[in-house]
């Protein structure tokens, strides 16, 4: 395959190229991403970023002295020391971006993963508290209709107690009542049948006297 007849090579123009090459390689780099493991990650962002700092000062030190920068390449000019590094540096920082953000994402997802665990735990937790209390209100409510039955009961008895005492006391007051009219009745009639008696005794006291004195008359 002729490299040449790729998209953004075909003019051979430098700037066009660069740039094509810079797309490229970010493209692969998210093509890599999709398929490199998780735990392979982390040393690509760490090269990535270690590759950038050192790409930018090659390029410092390529403007100054471009053979310290360019020891295998006949022509040596800045211009191929801003191509070279720059794009070098370009694609050590496209390389730190993407996997760090595909690292991000790893994380993201165990975050999430720890977070529904932690979300599943707190909800069985929350069930059990909330569990535990409906049952100490239950309980709660029990003891207190208990004990507003029991109150309730002892007043009520204590009523049925005070109307029988009542009862009681009124029926004695009655029976006490009827036995003093009963004696004053008796006694009012002994004492209507003694004055009865003296006042016959008396009549009759009084008829004897009469014919005795008739008869003394006579």
């Amino acid at each position: 395959m002729n490299w040449r007849k790729i998209f953004g090579y075909r003019s051979k123009t430098a700037w066009k190229m660069f740039i094509a090459s810079i797309v490229y390689i970010f493209i692969l780099f998210l093509i890599l991403q999709a398929i490199i493991p998780n735990s392979i990650r982390p040393a690509l962002v760490n090269i990535g970023f270690l590759g950038f700092p050192l790409s930018l000062l090659a390029l410092i030190i390529g403007l100054i002295k471009p053979q310290f920068v360019l020891p295998k390449i006949q022509i040596k000019t800045r211009k191929k020391v801003v191509y070279s590094y720059l794009y070098l540096a370009l694609a050590f920082f496209l390389m730190g971006i993407v996997f760090i953000d595909g690292k991000s994402t790893s994380n993201q997802t165990v975050q999430k993963a720890d977070t529904k665990v932690a979300t599943s735990q707190d909800t069985k937790k929350d069930t059990a508290d909330t569990k535990s209390k409906e049952e100490a209100q239950r309980k709660a409510q029990e003891e207190t209709e208990r004990k507003a039955q029991e109150e309730a009961d002892r007043k009520a008895q204590e009523e049925a107690n005070r109307k029988a005492q009542e009862e009681t006391q009124r029926k004695a007051q009655e029976e006490a009542n009827h036995k003093a009219q009963e004696e004053t009745q008796r006694k009012a009639q002994e004492e209507a049948n003694h004055k009865a008696q003296e006042e016959a005794q008396r009549k009759a006291q009084e008829e004897a006297n009469r014919k005795a004195q008739e008869e003394a008359n006579r």
